[in-house]
């Protein structure tokens, strides 16, 4: 059900952007810019909720090891870069 309200949210986008290369003339510079937020908006809205959604548990990992991959770290560095560490007498 999530995949397609998603959907649904690229449709309007891809409508919107659409309408707003259509009518580019005749709409005032403040509407192109309320009509382009909105389209970019729900585009990255829409492709966010279905890449988030098509993902699964077992493709996570491989998921985050291709991003590490383009990053030049692998997953190890990140969480070490990420975490935190207290002294050892510090800890209560």
């Amino acid at each position: 059900m999530a995949k397609r309200i998603y959907s649904i949210a690229i449709a309007i986008s891809v409508v919107l952007g659409v309408y707003l290369y259509i009518a580019k003339e005749t709409n005032s510079t403040s509407m192109a810019l309320i009509v382009a937020t909105l389209t970019f908006f729900l585009f990255s809205m829409g492709i966010h909720g279905v890449l988030a959604h098509t993902i699964t548990r077992s493709d996570k990992g491989t998921f985050i090891d291709r991003l590490s991959y383009f990053y030049g770290r692998s997953v190890g560095d990140s969480v070490r870069y990420l975490s935190i560490s207290y002294p050892a007498s510090s800890l209560p």
